[in-house]
């Protein structure tokens, strides 16, 4: 197994500026979410509304949710990733701009990648079977490809940091990257 270069990144903090390798970068934001998690649990339970399942969402897979972000290319903010990821664990199709391209486009071209061998599944019967299968690829893409999230509107560490904010209340509303 390769070593990867250490690189150095400075993050500016209320007492000045840091140098930290990327690694202890991902570890104190793994410990901010934890620190979140925890004070969510000791606030005690609140009725069950759609904004708390997403911040559930946002506390329990954050990796995942920055992943999808940067899949997305920025496209999905925070919360519209927690909800692609409610609506895949619920098996319901999400009706955003970004899945319905990807469904007519691959709408289009199954027959085509059927007849080269590319697609197994047996087409969906409506638009929003091809949503649910559109989902379904769009978070194991996210986890497939996550090693390659570095880089220009790809920046892995930059996801996580976005979603930190979100769980401060000071997340982006439209696109993560904008």
């Amino acid at each position: 197994m390769h070593e990867q270069a250490s690189e150095t990144l400075t993050i500016k903090t209320r007492k000045g500026e840091k140098k930290l390798t990327r690694r202890q970068v991902i570890d104190m934001l793994n410990q901010r979410t934890r620190k979140l998690r925890r004070q969510d649990r000791a606030d005690g339970p609140t009725e069950e509304s759609f904004r708390d399942h997403q911040r559930n969402i946002l506390l329990r897979y954050p990796r995942l949710v920055a992943h999808l972000i940067c899949h997305s290319l920025g496209y999905f903010c925070p919360r519209s990733a927690a909800n692609a990821i409610l609506f895949y664990k619920e098996a319901k199709p999400f009706w955003c701009e970004w899945y319905c391209h990807m469904a007519e486009c691959t709408l289009r071209s199954w027959d085509e990648r059927v007849r080269q061998g590319y697609e197994k599944r047996q087409k969906p019967a409506d638009e929003s079977g091809m949503l649910i299968l559109i989902g379904a690829d769009a978070l194991n893409g996210a986890v497939r490809n996550r090693r390659t999230h570095q880089g220009y509107m790809a920046e892995y560490l930059q996801g996580r940091v976005v979603i930190l904010r979100e769980l401060n209340g000071n997340g982006p509303i439209l696109a993560s990257w904008f």
